[in-house]
């Protein structure tokens, strides 16, 4: 799995005694003015992610394409439990210690911004903005559920656990929230990549449940690593077909 590295600065240029600047007027402990906080720079990654996602599906996308009830409605949700997951990415990375599941978090920010980009354009391209926003999700799976409580995302107490914990009571809580969020993504991409009727809709769903449980297993194997157990399947989502 690939590890993303900061940038370094290779080399420092010297400075002679009459430049000199003034070290008084700089407190030692803020940041140097070409150094962006981390925060900063994963949302830049993600920003730039979600525009490469819509210029990649401007450049490959079909001429003429048809969309079911399934390709619409699996992208439409998709969109807001993708948001979900870049949520909690970003909520935990200021909390998290392992060098791991830290790597994993910012990914699946990157991947996934990019994945969201590529969403929006096709749901631009289906023309039905109609089940966008309109607060009910999984219908087009034969299980409808208000949007807020869509299966594996978290909940506000969820948030609120995760600000409090530092190290690895943060690695651990995310890890099984993001398993149990991946889990649910799963399951939509799964039935979206064999019911829908869109070549791209479904060849971008199989992708993600790929991707999803590589995923799920390399933070099973990681939790493994910190001494606790793995979190197993639980059904969250009833599916049928």
């Amino acid at each position: 799995m690939r590890t993303p590295t900061a940038r370094s600065l290779d080399r420092v240029p010297t400075v002679t005694d009459t430049e000199q600047p003034d070290d008084a007027t700089r407190n030692p402990s803020e940041p140097l003015p070409w150094r962006l906080p981390w925060l900063r720079t994963i949302a830049l990654i993600a920003t730039i992610g979600f525009a490469c996602g819509v210029i990649g599906w401007l450049i490959g996308r079909p001429s003429d394409p048809t969309f079911n009830d399934v390709d619409v409605g699996f992208l439409a949700d998709m969109t807001e439990h993708h948001s979900g997951a870049l949520t909690l990415a970003f909520a935990y990375l200021p909390h998290g210690e392992d060098p791991t599941l830290t790597s994993m978090a910012q990914e699946i920010i990157t991947d996934q911004a990019q994945e969201l980009g590529t969403m929006n354009g096709l749901i631009a391209q289906a023309g039905d903005q109609s089940t966008v926003g309109d607060g009910i999700s999984m219908d087009w799976m034969g299980h409808s559920v208000p949007s807020r409580s869509m299966p594996g995302l978290a909940t506000k107490a969820d948030y609120t656990r995760l600000a409090g914990e530092q190290g690895p009571p943060a690695d651990i809580d995310f890890s099984k929230l993001m398993i149990r969020h991946h889990e649910a993504g799963i399951e939509m991409a799964g039935y979206a990549a064999r019911n829908g009727s869109n070549d791209a809709v479904r060849e971008l769903a199989r992708k993600m449940a790929k991707t999803q449980r590589f995923e799920i297993h390399e933070m099973n194997l990681r939790r493994r690593f910190l001494g606790v157990h793995a979190v197993h399947p639980s059904g969250l989502i009833p599916t049928h077909g």
